[in-house]
């Protein structure tokens, strides 16, 4: 069996909690592969751009924005990145921005 770095398994965890529908569960993963300083810039995209859709279920908008945001930073040619954020900025109620 492969060994894959902590980023990737954290996100696969996550990615499982997603689907289980357990949101908070899935944030936990994503933040814990955010602090895998080993992580590509890739990867750590994903795992902003997961997190703000987990942050989304839970109709914690501004969290939701926040990585939003972050992802942009980190890979601002990325659709998936505004895609969050506007998501994110149509929950907050202000898509219009």
């Amino acid at each position: 069996m492969p060994e894959f770095p902590k980023a990737e398994l954290c996100n696969r965890q996550g990615n499982q909690s997603l689907r289980d529908a357990d949101y908070a569960g899935a944030i936990s993963c994503y933040s814990q592969g955010l602090e895998d300083e080993a992580a590509s810039t890739e990867l750590r995209s994903v795992l902003l751009s997961n997190r703000s859709a987990a942050y989304a279920h839970l109709e914690q908008w501004r969290q939701a924005l926040d990585d939003a945001e972050m992802c942009l930073r980190v890979r601002p040619d990325w659709g998936r990145s505004h895609a969050c954020r506007g998501a994110a900025l149509e929950g907050i109620g202000c898509a219009s921005m």
